[in-house]
């Protein structure tokens, strides 16, 4: 019987130190059910409830011990396991590193970052205890958090555990912007004419992917983020789309808008780069007006098909010109033409000038109402430098007909609600002649220098100074659209472009 007590009263100890102070409450009750049960069978012995009454009394010893050994560790090491495991995140937890969401991969639960103090990228591991609070101090989601979004960040670098990450206000953020440029040379960009340093490993992304620098378009709007005078992250919040005119030929040489931000001249197998969205197309020329209404889909090509367009061709008129004498210039409606052979010129009104050296200059108005006329005009010499007569044109008609004028035509022409101005794709400050831009791969691509169509790289053209678009195309892969600049310094450039990818469409 001692042999059993003494082994439940070790068994009691070590349960004690086991459990330390949230146990002792159970330990005492479980030694009232033991001295209970030992007084019950030695109800009749005095010497072994004598015996029971000291184990009790060292059960109780015991408790007070160990509750003063825990009060007493307590003050050196907080709570025992917890305190350390709370050193622990103290020690080795980095709070409000400054830094860039690069990556979030919900299947995994990581996300990268990039420190942009110590240029270093953590992927860290987040779950639901995860604090992840956005710009306004709300709690939302990590799914909700945006790639490129500048954060400060909490994580325990031992075990890369993400504890904390707030969309920070310490940093500028500047929205919709659509009028930029970008000095590639000097990892500058000028936004609303304030010029800002490109941090060297700046993050810019599209639909939550990275892309490149040279990747950007000018037609794309832009979400800006940045520390002063240094750009951190570059979202693209819309990007860019391509429209390919199919059966246009009639309006080749006239212009085509895109919204109020597209306006080129039309020229065969172009390309038109536009920002994603929905827009009305203007195509124009000499009168003639077609509109048409698409939707542009980021990095997608959208097909305009003018088949379903009738353009009633305009009346035109033969006009056979007699000027004396011989070498006089003709200019009609402001362009000097050649009239040597009849001109040929739609029905209505046009102005005429005729100019020669040592001559009084013609000007006038000619309407033109038939198939075929004919008109003199004879240049009086100029007798004197300050004499302000002019001379008398003498108008005759063909053999066919003797009428000198003819009726004003009634053509009319259709007209659009327009309110703003587009502004030009490209601005190009130079040509140089002497030098050539090459495009050498992909090769097999078409390649478009602002949605003129250049050939099939490798191809060389005309060097143009400036920051123009360079689009390249091939059947069945992803058309890609890239921003470069070529500066005036009297060498050949060559580009050379990554592979296009397999269209998916």
């Amino acid at each position: 019987m001692k042999r059993k007590l003494i082994f439940i009263a070790f068994f009691t100890l070590c349960e004690v130190k086991k459990k330390r102070l949230h146990l002792c409450s159970e330990m005492v009750y479980n030694t009232d059910i033991m001295k209970y049960e030992v007084e019950d069978k030695l109800n009749d012995s005095r010497e072994k409830k004598t015996l029971v009454s000291i184990l009790i009394g060292f059960a109780i010893i015991l408790v007070i011990a160990v509750t003063v050994a825990a009060k007493t560790g307590s003050k050196q090491t907080g709570t025992g396991t917890t305190a350390q495991a709370e050193v622990e995140v103290n020690k080795d937890t980095k709070n409000k590193s400054l830094a860039v969401v690069k990556k979030i991969d919900k299947e995994e639960n990581q996300i990268t970052i990039y420190d942009v103090d110590t240029k270093l990228e953590h992927i860290l591991n987040y779950n639901g205890g995860t604090e992840v609070i956005d710009r306004y101090g709300k709690d939302i989601m990590m799914d909700e958090m945006q790639v490129g979004e500048m954060v400060l960040a909490s994580y325990v670098e031992s075990s890369s555990s993400l504890k904390k990450i707030i969309a920070t206000t310490k940093a500028w953020e500047s929205t919709k912007i659509t009028k930029f440029s970008i000095d590639s040379q000097n990892n500058i960009i000028t936004i609303a004419n304030k010029s800002y340093k490109l941090d060297d490993k700046v993050f810019i992304s599209s639909n939550g992917q990275p892309i490149n620098l040279m990747d950007l378009n000018a037609k794309d709007q832009l979400t800006i983020k940045g520390i002063d005078k240094t750009v951190y992250s570059i979202i693209v919040t819309k990007g860019h789309g391509y429209i390919r005119l199919k059966n246009y030929d009639a309006f080749v040489g006239g212009n085509i808008e895109v919204g109020y931000d597209v306006l080129m001249p039309i020229s065969k197998d172009m390309l038109v780069v536009a920002r994603e969205g929905e827009y009305k197309v203007l195509l124009e020329k000499d009168g003639m007006q077609a509109i048409k209404h698409v939707n542009i889909i980021r990095d997608q090509e959208t097909i305009i098909d003018m088949s379903d367009y009738k353009i009633e061709e305009k009346e035109k008129g033969k006009v056979t010109f007699k000027i004396s004498p011989d070498g006089a210039d003709l200019v009609i409606d402001g362009k000097e033409v050649d009239y040597s052979d009849p001109v040929e010129l739609l029905y209505g009104e046009h102005t005429v000038e005729v100019t020669l050296t040592g001559y009084l200059p013609y000007s006038g108005k000619l309407t033109v109402s038939e198939s075929k006329q004919s008109i003199k005009i004879k240049l009086e010499e100029d007798t004197q430098s300050d004499a302000d007569a002019t001379a008398t044109p003498e108008a005759s008609t063909s053999a066919e007909n003797d009428s000198t004028n003819s009726s004003t035509s009634t053509n009319t022409s259709t007209t659009t609600d327009a309110t703003a101005t587009p502004t030009a794709t490209a601005t190009v400050s130079k040509t140089d002649y002497s030098h050539k831009i090459t495009v050498t791969t992909p090769e097999g691509a078409e390649v478009y220098l602002n949605g003129t169509y250049k050939g099939v790289a490798p191809v060389s053209m005309v060097k143009e100074i400036g920051n123009h678009t360079v689009s390249l195309r091939k059947s069945g892969y992803t058309t890609k659209s890239y921003m470069v600049q070529v500066s005036d310094d009297n060498k050949d450039v060559s580009f050379t472009f990554p592979d296009l990818e397999t269209s998916t469409n």
